[in-house]
């Protein structure tokens, strides 16, 4: 009923002579009906790079999700035969997309991390035979380059290549209008994105100007308050400054607010215009009900069902470092509708299959991104949220249009929940676990666009104070 009074309220709009404002004006994503994409193509990757992915296995004994870049190497000689197998969870196939896995460079070190990649993708067992990739130029080369002796040598890689080029992966398809509207808009000039070229670097091209569409949409939120919520928020509180050190706040959802949550999900827009550290999020009243994701036939991950989705501007971050230092906490509580407070120490409730404890952090990551619009970083330079203190650990998606992700390496069990997207680089030095993949990844699936671009500030929705609409029974 919603969608059909927005719907009316359009064709109103247009019956009356109103001028609508642009799809790339508005919301830098795909309408609803085309499917759930907050974050555009990179909504449903653990890391998606604009540019280069990296990864770096030396101190990973876990690799799992879903990846995309224009460019996927691997910086470590002879990981194909250290005996750890990747991507394990094979419902998460293509594991990889991307435009090239550039083995045959003329660049001697980006030739040999492609050939990394390359050797691993092709070795028996590294990968599970059910998982597929999507890499244009390998796919390219299969089809139409190498012998039958160099398919024969490649067959394991041939096995795993899917018969599909970048842009016939469902989550770029779908997003092909967005992307195309959103770099005319940053650039003035036009794309044209065909997926039957070998050369996808346009489709990534693409992505870029549309993750810093989405960042600066997002970011405008709150433009003119610091805080901005929907009707199935209550309040929002300010504890301590949001713009200074050890910003808190408290959001105090509505009564039963749970019933509406398949349509209206509590949203909260957060500006934290400063460089904080130690942020501390309160979330009260809220139904803590859970929801088990499941990664495999025997390991399931938990997390908060009807959690609030909290976006969180970090427009004060302009360098090329977050603002944490070792120690440094990003703390959440939660108080359930028969007030009793949750906190990590006191969780004791939920674990996940696995046997980890399911901290706070975990239950409620899934609901949270971090969004970095003016954070830059130079070539070579990452910005690394991944190190915190003890359960208090970064949470929640990043996204960076103009900054570098780094997923570093702080050990086996010292890592933030969350995804991240970066309309630059990616490197990946750290476990991406179940846990991390799978109950961390943004539920994009429970948020509709619509309910985003319903709260806009900025929204310019014809009126219908001239026009009545009468519906006679026939």
């Amino acid at each position: 009923m919603k969608r059909l009074i927005k719907l009316l309220l359009i064709v109103s709009g247009v019956l009356m002579g109103l001028p609508l404002i642009g799809q790339a004006a508005t919301q830098p994503f795909p309408d609803a009906s085309v499917g759930n994409y907050a974050f555009g193509v990179g909504s449903y990757y653990n890391a998606f790079a604009a540019g280069k992915l990296t990864i770096n296995s030396s101190p990973i004994d876990t690799l799992e999700g879903r990846y995309a870049a224009n460019q996927i190497v691997e910086s470590t000689s002879g990981v194909y035969n250290d005996g750890k197998v990747w991507n394990k969870l094979t419902n998460l196939s293509p594991v990889y997309v991307a435009n090239e896995v550039p083995y045959d460079s003329s660049d001697s070190t980006l030739a040999a991390q492609g050939q990394n990649l390359f050797a691993v993708l092709n070795t028996a067992n590294k990968l599970p035979d059910a998982d597929k990739v999507v890499v244009n130029n390998l796919r390219d080369q299969a089809d139409n380059e190498w012998t039958a002796s160099e398919k024969t040598q490649n067959a394991v890689l041939i096995n795993h290549l899917a018969a599909e080029n970048v842009g016939d992966v469902q989550y770029f398809k779908d997003n092909v209008a967005s992307m195309e509207a959103d770099y005319q808009q940053q650039t003035g000039k036009s794309i044209s994105l065909d997926p039957t070229k070998v050369d996808a670097s346009d489709y990534f091209t693409a992505a870029a100007a549309q993750i810093k569409s989405i960042s600066a949409y997002y970011a405008s939120f709150n433009d003119d308050s610091s805080v901005i919520k929907n009707d199935e928020v209550d309040s929002v509180t300010i504890d301590s400054s949001l713009n200074e050190d050890n910003p808190e706040v408290t959001v105090n959802l509505k009564d039963n607010y749970q019933e509406n949550f398949s349509d209206t999900p509590p949203i909260v827009f957060l500006k934290l215009s400063g460089q904080p550290k130690n942020v501390t999020i309160h979330v009260t009243g809220m139904d803590t009900t859970t929801s088990e994701n499941v990664a495999s036939n025997d390991t399931s991950y938990t997390t908060y069902k009807y959690a609030p989705y909290i976006f969180v501007n970090w427009t004060g971050i302009t360098g090329d470092s977050l603002p944490f230092t070792w120690g440094s906490a990003y703390t959440f509580t939660v108080k359930d509708t028969d007030g009793t407070t949750i906190t990590n120490s006191q969780n004791d409730d939920w674990t996940n299959s696995d046997g980890t404890k399911a901290t706070v952090n975990q239950l409620l990551s899934s609901h949270i991104l971090n969004n970095f619009p003016n954070a830059m970083t130079a070539s070579g330079q990452y910005l690394s949220a991944d190190e915190g203190s003890g359960d208090h650990l970064f949470t929640g998606t990043i996204m960076a249009p103009d900054a570098s992700l780094q997923v570093a390496n702080y050990g086996s069990s010292q890592y933030f929940y969350g995804s991240v997207i970066s309309g630059k680089d990616v490197l990946i030095e750290n476990n991406m676990l179940p846990a991390r993949v799978i109950a961390s990844s943004f539920d994009v699936q429970h948020i509709s666009t619509d309910n985003i671009s319903d709260l806009d500030p900025t929204q310019q929705v014809p009126k219908l104070s001239n026009l009545t609409l009468d519906f006679k029974s026939r």
